[in-house]
């Protein structure tokens, strides 16, 4: 056999579900997939596997043994705290991979603060679990499912669920006999629409919580750079109120709380990012004096405009210039955007134009991967230049020298940097 000796895993390797968009598997489904995969309940795979390599500190932590302690605690498995890393980093050991940080909100945890950012139950989507049973799709429950700001369904329109519809239970984010898909307590299939209200199913989704669901779905997606991202609430915050603008007391609030320099939660954020118009990842990723000039020139949105949107539209000409917006450029503007600079709400986008909304949400997408490519070659580069010069200084070359030369504290959350350091070493 050529190519040296065959790597084998503890567990098996499986790859998350639904990567590249925004409905990527969460840490907590992937370990329940991982348990059926080996025929095997979840508490049994956390005992046997995980909580033996995970330190005393974390079973301390969590009671010792597996027991409810843990599964109370099981939605800061998708977070970005000490637990979240140390079961990602057991999960990895044991299924011989190095890139299940996307499972997780860990990109996230430099810039966000954690307070209310996560459901402690799980919640889903009935008519994606239905899409996926009868595709003979394998069942999962993504991580934007456990955002607490996460409460419609983006691609179907559909409030989101958190109690089967046969006995009325809630379940947490991981229990002992969980399965993907299916309610632990009656095992009941969650995807069967039928048993549910039909105040759910006749349920229309606002303009804002569209546009909630539509940004955390990108944001996932994108998982921006910790260390560009870093100080940008701060940064943002000071150059607006630098341009001694009006703003409603509520966003004023929040400005003034992000230029204190804490970290911001993702509710403050999307609130910040709706009152001006602009997108969750233009926040994070659009380089930022244009970031602040788009938000200043198109000023807060205000009642006048809402009631603007009620006059009479012309869709043909309103379809034209979507067409003219869309077509020059290879990374549009969002759908928040490109309503204001129409004069149409958000919403009326939506309803009429779900076709070409989607066209601009897969291209948007399209460019986020070619700009996470982007970033993940640039963190290579950094990595072994700075391998490079403490070699050529006669040093050997560690992770804190690294990050002291590069002055990015945050540097080795990235896998893509620790992935580079030891291709580094090993070159």
């Amino acid at each position: 056999m050529s190519g040296g000796a065959r790597k084998y895993s503890r567990l098996y390797p499986l790859v998350p579900q639904g990567l590249g968009t925004g409905l990527v598997q969460s840490q907590t489904s992937l370990i329940c997939s991982t348990a059926a995969a080996h025929s095997v309940y979840v508490g049994k795979l956390l005992s046997a596997e995980f909580l033996p390599g995970i330190g005393k500190y974390q079973q301390d932590r969590i009671g010792g043994p597996v027991n409810a302690g843990l599964y109370k605690a099981a939605h800061a498995l998708n977070g970005f705290g000490t637990l979240a890393i140390d079961f990602l980093e057991e999960l990895q050991r044991l299924t011989g991979q190095n890139n299940l940080w996307i499972t997780t909100m860990i990109p996230s945890g430099a810039f966000l603060n954690d307070h209310g950012l996560f459901r402690r139950e799980r919640s889903w989507c009935p008519h994606c679990l239905a899409e996926w049973a009868e595709g003979r799709q394998p069942l999962y429950e993504a991580l934007v499912w456990t955002l607490q700001n996460y409460e419609v369904c983006f691609r179907h329109r559909a409030k989101m669920q958190n109690s089967c519809p046969r006995c009325g239970k809630t379940s947490s984010m991981l229990s002992a006999k969980m399965r993907n898909g299916y309610c632990p307590s009656c095992k009941q299939h969650l995807g069967q629409i039928s048993l549910y209200n039909n105040s759910d199913s006749d349920y229309r989704a606002s303009e804002k919580e569209l546009w909630v669901a539509s940004n955390l779905e990108e944001l996932i997606l994108m998982a921006p750079d910790s260390d560009a991202c870093l100080d940008r609430p701060l940064d943002v915050a000071n150059m607006i109120l630098a341009q001694d603008k009006a703003l409603d007391p509520q966003a004023k609030e929040v400005i003034q709380r992000m230029a204190l320099g804490k970290l911001p939660t993702l509710a403050m954020v999307l609130e910040f990012c709706r009152h001006f118009g602009i997108s969750l990842s233009d926040f994070f990723c659009q380089p930022l004096e244009r970031l602040v000039v788009n938000a200043v020139e198109s000023g807060p949105v205000g009642l006048s405009k809402r009631v603007s949107n009620r006059r009479k539209v012309d869709r043909e000409a309103v379809s034209e210039k979507i067409m003219q917006q869309i077509s020059g450029s290879a990374f549009p503007e969002s759908v928040t955007v490109l309503a204001k600079i129409l004069g149409v709400s958000s919403l009326y986008l939506y309803q009429e134009f779900p076709e070409i909304v989607a066209r601009i949400s897969d291209r948007r997408k399209a460019q986020s991967k070619v700009i996470q490519a982007a970033k993940e070659q640039k963190i290579k580069e950094i990595v072994f230049n700075a391998v490079w010069r403490l070699r050529s200084s006669g040093l050997v070359p560690t992770a804190r020298d690294i990050v002291k030369l590069t002055g990015k504290p945050f540097l080795f959350q990235q896998v893509k940097a620790v992935e580079a350091y030891k291709e580094a070493m090993c070159g």
